[in-house]
């Protein structure tokens, strides 16, 4: 073989050891971006995700629903500790309907406990349950 013929092979050499680097390069990102395509996806069947929301809203997001999450928390757990300190107690939705036909606006659930006897009792009203067990527990009364 020539010079010229040697120098032709070696710069062939070097355009395909490019292109294997090329290649390997492309594999890693295309690797990489079915990662990304398989996070997203997973993402989409995330009930609190939304794909549009930045990272920032997304957080914002999820301490919204966290506190609303605690919010329930802490009226399970006062109707649990005050019904179980009563010796009795309920909680009645449209109740009024039953006599009246319809109840009064903001009386539609009403939450009620006897802490001693069944003589005394507590009451609180509200238009939905979150709202009276809310008026029950602004009361500070824990049977």
């Amino acid at each position: 073989m020539t010079d010229k013929e040697l120098l032709e092979l070696a710069a062939k050499d070097e355009v395909i050891a490019e292109a294997g680097e090329m290649l390997a390069m492309r594999d890693r990102q295309l690797a990489a971006l079915k990662t990304e395509l398989r996070e997203i996806c997973a993402a989409i069947d995330a009930p609190a995700c939304d794909l549009t929301l930045t990272a920032v809203e997304c957080i914002k997001k999820l301490k919204g629903e966290n506190e609303s999450l605690k919010l329930d928390a802490e009226r399970y757990q006062w109707l649990r500790d005050v019904m179980g300190k009563s010796i009795g107690g309920g909680v009645e939705v449209n109740d009024a309907a039953l006599v009246y036909e319809t109840s009064e606006p903001g009386e539609e659930v009403r939450v009620y406990w006897y802490p001693d006897t069944p003589i005394g009792f507590y009451d609180s009203k509200g238009s939905t349950l979150d709202e009276a067990i809310d008026a029950a527990m602004a009361q500070g009364e824990q049977g």
